[in-house]
């Protein structure tokens, strides 16, 4: 495979290695994935030798001008696992519509438009971003409620007085903490944000740990033992359970951040096709904690 996962179909594969020096013609690979799947491909002949990388550049400069011309949008497939990423999830649930009973909750609309849009998307980036929008659909609500819990323990306690001015600059400390302030405007700290909605709706992370588990195995312990490989985000380990909050919060924003900025010169950012599959190794924690918010923070019928 070449460079940033472009892959190069041959329609059939020669062999003269036979007796008798005969070229055989053998079906390819993509012969078998047509019979079962229908994608496109992009072949690229040359009466010249090239290097892998040149062929690379080869590909992206007609990818772009099939896009721009034609409208067409060929992508790179990312990995074979992701193409049987929906029967993994099939494994874990319900795998038939006659399994499914009358839904007994009531969950919030604009949540539902954004994990809709997360399950339906073909790109890894869309897919990671609409299940951080469920995520962060409450963290206003949450680091308020937060900073309100802080100081109504403040004022009630029995060492607090309203005539002490270090008391009273307590309060102005919870009241700012995690806050900036631009002219007129407030922002609070999403990262902070981002671990209180963990907190909130993940207070077991050996549930969320489970989930992970029944989906795939091995990937507890890729998020123990490795970083998001493009932004460097924080290894998290569910058996640090003092931590594990704070360094899961950490990796979610880390990888929001490199997808969602992309400047040039940004040390971390995210490339696409690029770092598709270390992406894509990202989605399925990030799904579930996006469907605990949505059946945490639901209405029973």
């Amino acid at each position: 495979m070449l460079p940033f996962g472009v892959s190069f179909a041959l329609d059939r594969i020669e062999r003269a290695d036979q007796p008798g020096g005969e070229a055989q013609i053998l079906p390819s690979v993509f012969d078998l994935f047509r019979k079962l799947i229908r994608f496109q491909t992009l072949k690229i002949i040359s009466t010249k030798q090239h290097s892998s990388a040149a062929l690379n550049s080869f590909s992206n400069s007609y990818l772009f001008s099939l896009g721009y011309n034609l409208n067409i949008a060929l992508v790179p497939i990312r990995q074979s696992d992701e193409m049987i990423r929906t029967y993994r999830i099939r494994r874990v649930r319900r795998a038939t519509v006659t399994d499914l009973v009358a839904p007994r909750r009531q969950y919030h609309p604009d949540l539902v438009y954004h994990y809709q849009l997360g399950i339906s998307a073909d790109s890894p980036t869309l897919e990671y971003l609409s299940f951080y929008h469920v995520i962060e659909h409450f963290f206003e609500h949450i680091f308020s409620e937060d900073v309100i819990k802080k100081i109504k323990d403040k004022i009630t306690s029995e060492s607090f007085s309203y005539k002490r001015d270090r008391d009273i600059n307590d309060l102005v400390k919870i009241a700012i903490k995690n806050r900036s302030f631009t002219g007129e405007s407030v922002k609070i700290s999403e990262i902070e944000a981002l671990r209180l909605t963990l907190l909130k709706f993940v207070p077991n992370s050996q549930e969320l740990a489970d989930l992970v588990r029944d989906y795939d195995e091995n990937l507890l312990d890729y998020y123990r033992s490795n970083e998001v490989g493009f932004c460097k985000g924080k290894r998290v380990d569910f058996n640090d359970l003092e931590n594990v909050h704070k360094n899961l919060a950490l990796r979610i924003y880390s990888t929001r951040n490199a997808i969602v900025h992309s400047k040039d010169g940004d040390k971390f950012k995210y490339t696409p096709f690029k770092d598709d599959i270390s992406l894509t190794k990202e989605i399925p924690i990030l799904r579930f904690v996006a469907e605990l918010v949505i059946n945490g923070s639901a209405q029973i019928s």
